[in-house]
This record gives C-alpha cells, structure tokens and sequence, in this order.
C-alpha cells in the first residue's frame, strides 16, 4: 500500500467498501490533508483541498466527514468529486481533538468537555439538526471514540491516573 515516505501519514480509516484506506498526510506544505490509497496499489488520491486530519464515509457513501488539526468542528465533502466543503458541527476542537468523534448513520457522536471536569458524550441528531447528551463520563476523558456497527455500543477511554514528577538536574552545563 502506498503513502508519502518522509513525512508525518496517520489516521487511517476503511471506506465503506473496503477497497480503499483513507490516511492523513502533511506532504503538502506541511499542512495536513486527507488522501485515499488502494488495497491493490496505485498512488495515493487527495481528498481533502482546505485541511484535514480524520475522515470517515458516510453509510451511504454520499459524503466524506472529517476533522482538521487547525480548526474546531466536523466538515464534510460530497464524494461525488465536487468540491463543496461544509462545517458540519463546530465540535470537537481541533488539535489534538480531532479523533474524539464517531459517524453514526443518525448524527455525530462525540466526546464534549464541560465545567469542573464534567465531560460527556453528545450526540449531534442530522435530522433535528440538535445536540442531544448521551452520557456523562465519571472521570476525565482521555482520546478517542468509537461506535459499534450496530450502533449499540460506545468505546471510549478516560483517565484513572496522571501522574507527574519533579525532577532536579544538577551540574547541567
């Protein structure tokens, strides 16, 4: 399978049709972009024009949903080639939140921070166009999140233990 060597590629995800392996690469200006690679070899495909660091096909696979790592939100693209790209969702953060999010076949779900450590996960409903709340996490999140095919289970991580330490560095020069 082909992808840029030399340069930061990560992310990967299937399309829905399992013939294809989406990936972020910062080949480009050392800007982050989604490309496509095929299982049988070829070059990769660019998908992504304007940024993007984590993408997944919709069930229908009429639309390519993904996040950027220089901007909050989900946007998507139609996969029909036309260039038409749309903000979804202004949540989660970019950075390192852009893999705290899960394409279901109803809305996005995904990880959401709240006061005094109080996160959750919420669901943003595609045809209410509303955020509902799902669940509150007992402790600090952690990254990542992903739903089951059936739709019936949720995988997150958060945190049991941060740890730190001090450390003295004497004679150093």
């Amino acid at each position: 399978m082909t992808t840029f060597p030399s340069v930061d590629n990560g992310g990967p995800s299937w399309s829905r049709d399992g013939q294809w392996i989406y990936f972020y690469s910062d080949r480009e200006h050392g800007r982050f972009q989604i490309w496509k690679t095929r299982l049988s070899g070829g070059p990769p495909i660019q998908v992504t024009k304007n940024g993007g660091v984590f993408g997944i096909e919709s069930a229908d696979r009429r639309f390519f949903y993904f996040a950027k790592f220089e901007a909050a939100g989900i946007w998507r693209i139609p996969l029909s080639g036309v260039d038409d790209e749309t903000r979804v969702l202004d949540q989660p953060g970019g950075d390192t939140e852009w893999c705290n999010w899960a394409l279901a076949d109803n809305g996005i779900y995904f990880l959401s921070s709240g006061p005094g450590f109080k996160d959750s996960i919420q669901l943003f409903d595609f045809t209410s166009r509303h955020i509902v709340p799902i669940f509150t996490l007992a402790r600090r999140r952690s990254l990542g999140l992903a739903i089951s095919s059936d739709e019936k289970s949720i995988l997150f991580s958060q945190e049991k233990l941060s740890e730190s330490h001090v450390v003295l560095v004497k004679n150093f020069r």
